[in-house]
């Protein structure tokens, strides 16, 4: 079973850029994010409070409809073909946490969005969602 693509934009992997970006969240629109600006020759590293990339694709998606070992396979593929670093079981707070979130479980680091953006050149927050918004409209509490 072939990987899923994350670097689909990208040939060979491009010449390295002296910029840097911290992705903050390793979902479906964090592992785009830094699939693309791999693709453009970045340092890219990504931050997230799971034990593994992919967010909702692997933790809330079923597998049968996105193989979970195609976003591992991906995921591995844009580490070691394209230098992307991951940071997982990582919390990031812009100051000292001040109350537990959901997920914070699975953190064994912490660390300030300061320290970040001192690091890097650029910082793109993709936490996405850890729970399914009300929309306030007739019917949505019905079953089904």
């Amino acid at each position: 079973m072939s990987s899923m693509n994350f670097n689909f934009l990208c040939g060979d992997p491009p010449s390295a850029s002296s910029r840097s970006v911290g992705i903050i969240g390793a979902g479906p629109s964090g592992l785009a994010a830094a699939g693309y600006l791999s693709c453009l020759g970045y340092q890219v590293e990504v931050y997230d409070k799971l034990p593994k990339a992919g967010g909702l694709m692997l933790f809330g998606i079923p597998g049968h409809r996105i193989p979970k070992e195609r976003v591992e396979a991906g995921v591995r593929r844009m580490s070691k073909k394209y230098g992307v670093v991951f940071h997982s079981r990582t919390k990031i707070c812009c100051s000292a946490p001040l109350h537990e979130e959901e997920g914070d479980h699975f953190c064994s680091d912490v660390r300030g969005l300061g320290d970040l953006v001192k690091k890097h050149d650029a910082i793109i927050i993709c936490t996405g969602s850890w729970r399914s918004r009300r929309l306030g409209i007739p019917g949505e509490n019905l079953p089904g």
